[in-house]
């Protein structure tokens, strides 16, 4: 087992490779899970993460090791995300467009990182509470009869 300041590294499906501590990258239990099977002297290779969203959760664990993001309590009681959480984290959801957010989600779920999974599903919680019950209602409808959710499986 590495120690908590040893050098991982991490590589995009597009080839990019990006450097944090073991104590930043077993934030996700997936990461830690392969350190643990494979070792640390090749870089962990993320097949379905592009180098802009690696770049993001790189940016995520690195600041989560120097400035724990406080727990979001669940219901949400505030619909700000940034009465919810730190200025930092804050910033991170609110500066993502749409697309990335959800992305972001996907690649949480994947890499076993609870704390970013919590941060950007908060944050559509959030978005979701400005929108009308009506216009999320007919997103839903026109979602049922689409393909989006058999993509990539």
């Amino acid at each position: 087992m590495p120690s908590n300041s040893d050098i991982i590294k991490l590589q995009s499906k597009d080839g990019d490779e990006f450097e944090l501590t073991f104590k930043a990258a077993r934030l996700s239990k997936y990461i830690e899970d392969e350190i643990d099977s494979k070792g640390t002297d090749e870089p962990i290779k993320l097949e379905k993460v592009n180098t802009p969203s690696l770049r993001k959760v790189v940016d995520y664990l690195k600041h989560y090791e120097t400035e724990k993001m406080k727990k979001i309590v669940m219901p949400l009681k505030k619909f700000e995300i940034s009465e919810n959480v730190q200025k930092w984290y804050a910033a991170f959801v609110e500066e993502m467009e749409e697309d990335m957010l959800f992305e972001m989600i996907n690649i949480a779920n994947d890499l076993k990182c609870m704390q970013l999974m919590t941060l950007c599903t908060a944050h559509t919680a959030c978005l979701m509470k400005k929108v009308p019950m009506e216009t999320i209602q007919d997103i839903m409808h026109m979602m049922k009869g689409s393909n989006l959710q058999s993509e990539d499986k």
